[in-house]
């Protein structure tokens, strides 16, 4: 029999659809799997920011996996984690820092999984207008990272037990991690 997972993460680029795949895992698979809320410094989006918690910084702990990403600081509450795993639930949350994927790898079975969505210039700066990012700085940030994509994932595939390739439609990315989450029943 195979080991049931602990841990479930979604990483990929802006606007590659990870937050929608967090809602449709809440809505409808939360028999077996828990939305972990991360701790992030960033600012608060207009919409959409109900899987983050919201401090001005992060404290330092061994309780935290902490990282930067995009010019704020971000961390996952391991003893959150430890609750869920005493259920037997499914600690479900985003993490785009390859680091500590590969620590949570070593700490818990987990499930990693990278979304992929092709993106150009115009199409990114109008999701970031979208979400509420009016900043220019936090767009040339976040433009700034889809320059060098293909050298921040490429090199670190393996980490990844799934590849979601978010081209035609959402609706095609959430049939894929249905599969996913399923297998884990």
């Amino acid at each position: 029999m195979k080991a049931r997972q602990e841990v479930l993460v979604i990483d990929g680029p802006t606007g590659a659809g990870k937050s929608t795949l967090l809602r449709y895992i809440r809505q409808t698979k939360s028999d077996r799997f828990r939305i972990v809320k991360k701790l992030t410094t960033r600012d608060r989006r207009a919409r959409g920011d109900d899987d983050h918690r919201f401090v001005a910084n992060i404290p330092n702990s061994d309780e935290l996996l902490a990282y930067r990403d995009v010019g704020a600081s971000y961390a996952i509450d391991l003893g959150e984690i430890e609750k869920l795993r005493a259920k037997s639930l499914i600690a479900t949350f985003v993490c785009t820092h390859t680091g500590v994927l590969a620590e949570l790898k070593k700490r818990y079975r987990t499930l990693a999984v990278y979304v992929h969505r092709p993106t150009d210039e115009e199409t990114l700066r109008r999701l970031m207008l979208r979400r509420g990012v009016t900043a220019d700085a936090n767009i040339e940030q976040r433009l700034a990272e889809l320059a060098e994509l293909a050298g921040r994932y490429s090199d670190r595939i393996m980490l990844y037990d799934h590849v979601i390739l978010n081209i035609w439609s959402i609706d095609v990315a959430l049939i894929q991690i249905d599969k996913i989450c399923s297998a884990q029943q």
